[in-house]
């Protein structure tokens, strides 16, 4: 187990952490920079896969390790928090604006335009985006940003999803929908109207 931990004792305000996953027990704890000035904890974000581990931030710099914590690529500042790896690319999110970056290289495969009011999640190693003031939601393709399908879900402030054999649920403010997860197919819809907690 892996972590980036706040620390405001060494420079750059955060520690590289690796517990061992039975036990629990510290392997190994050292200095993680973030790349600003001393006392600064700038990671916003930490992201791992089999072969890499990502951590960064709106004010860290993007940086991409190995599992035994060597170093492969330092990024810029302020590419934003990595949400997670998909088909060998990283997911870098900062604000309106989503990337998707070659862990490799830090080259950036493709980056959005301005999403304005779109979100982004990950469930299941699938990309998803939702454009709430149109109310939509597509499933993106990782490594080109592209929508592989689109399909209504009505206005909404945001969204959760969540995938399972083969089917993606998004839950809405007031819905819950089904979609073939491969095909944008909607299987199913459930209006889930608010109601008091407290109510008889």
């Amino acid at each position: 187990v892996v972590l980036v931990a706040p620390d405001w004792d060494v420079d750059g305000g955060s520690e590289l952490i690796v517990l061992d996953s039975a036990t629990g027990s510290l392997l190994s704890r050292a200095p993680f920079d973030d790349g600003l000035d001393d006392r600064v904890t700038g990671f916003d974000g930490f992201a791992a896969s089999d072969e890499y581990l990502a951590a960064g931030g709106q004010q860290a710099q993007l940086i991409v390790l190995s599992p035994d914590g060597d170093e492969i690529v330092r990024g810029p500042m302020g590419l934003g928090a990595p949400l997670g790896f998909l088909d060998d690319a990283l997911i870098v999110a900062k604000q309106s604006t989503v990337q998707a970056i070659d862990p490799a290289s830090g080259a950036a495969l493709w980056r959005s335009a301005d999403f304005g009011q779109t979100e982004i999640s990950i469930s299941n190693d699938t990309l998803w985006a939702l454009d709430g003031a149109v109310g939509s939601v597509s499933r993106l393709d990782p490594r080109t940003g592209s929508a592989m399908w689109t399909a209504g879900v009505g206005i909404t402030p945001g969204f959760a999803v969540a995938t399972a054999d083969g089917v993606a649920y998004v839950a809405t403010a007031l819905a819950v929908l089904a979609f073939d997860s491969e095909t944008g197919e909607e299987l199913w819809w459930k209006h889930i109207p608010y109601r008091s907690p407290f109510a008889g």
